[in-house]
């Protein structure tokens, strides 16, 4: 997940206390040696697989849930765009190792705030606490409550499909044929950027400049910022729907139901009221 989730989830699961492992005391256990990788964000992570309580929320002294036999890796040649004051990454895939796996719940939710907000943080909420937070917390909202089907598909069993029905610039419907994008969209909180079948992506693009005013421009940025919509041509006919598009959005996993929810909201309101 992006960088304000993992600092998130940083805070509210600490290990109980350090895993078994080869150079954490004699009699240390390996599970598994693997190596994760991420082409999108360009990662590389040699691991060690090792099992430990987790404690969520706080200690056990203060109310907090504790999880007995929790798997994870231990990354000790960490390559890619990590940053400073990560500390890991948490896995919501339908796998068995994921973390709603893991912790045996059937709902999740987030709201991601903007990825320029260095001050407020992000919410994630697991078990029957995302449903309700959805419902009770209309005040963070800024639009309607929708909701859609989560669709499985068995040849990539640990990811989550959503029907789209199509895609809009400005409001103007790209002419793109539902049947291209209804079976074979993800939606994916670890994604950064969203990807587009190239036929797709070059309509959308097409859109994007009929809707700019015909001129000639000059910037000066001193600041060195650079404005981009987060958006690729990939290989394929997948669609994938990266976190920078869902930012201040209010996105709740029913896995019971198969049902996904969504709503416009202000993450960084929604988090202050918790």
């Amino acid at each position: 997940m992006r960088q304000q989730l993992v600092t998130l989830l940083v805070l509210i699961a600490l290990p109980a206390r350090a895993a078994s492992a080869p150079g954490a005391g004699a009699g240390g256990v390996v599970v598994a040696r693997v190596t994760h990788a991420d082409a999108g964000r360009g990662l590389a992570m040699p691991e060690i697989l090792a099992t430990d309580s987790f404690t969520f929320g706080g200690d056990d002294n203060a109310g907090g849930l504790a999880a007995r036999r929790v798997t994870f890796g231990c990354g000790h040649i960490n390559k890619g765009i990590f940053q400073a004051n990560e500390t890991g990454i948490a896995g919501f895939g339908r796998g068995r190792w994921s973390l709603p796996s893991q912790l045996n719940v059937t709902s999740f939710s987030y709201c991601f705030t903007s990825m320029f907000d260095t001050k407020s943080s992000s919410v994630v909420t697991l078990g029957a606490a995302a449903a309700e937070l959805l419902h009770t917390h209309h005040a963070a909202h800024t639009g309607d409550v929708r909701t859609t089907r989560l669709i499985k598909n068995p040849s990539q069993p640990s990811l989550y499909f959503v029907p789209l029905r199509g895609i809009s610039v400005g409001g103007a419907r790209v002419a793109v044929p539902e049947s291209r994008l209804r079976s074979s969209t993800i939606i994916d909180s670890g994604a950064s950027i969203t990807t587009l079948p190239e036929d797709v992506y070059e309509a959308v693009k097409a859109e994007f400049v009929s809707q700019l005013p015909r001129g000639n421009y000059v910037f000066e940025d001193y600041a060195a910022r650079v404005l981009c919509v987060v958006l690729d041509a990939a290989a394929g006919e997948q669609v994938v729907i990266g976190n920078y598009q869902q930012q201040n959005t209010h996105v709740v996993y029913d896995l019971e139901n198969d049902v996904l929810s969504f709503a416009p909201a202000r993450c960084d309101k929604l988090a202050a009221s918790l």
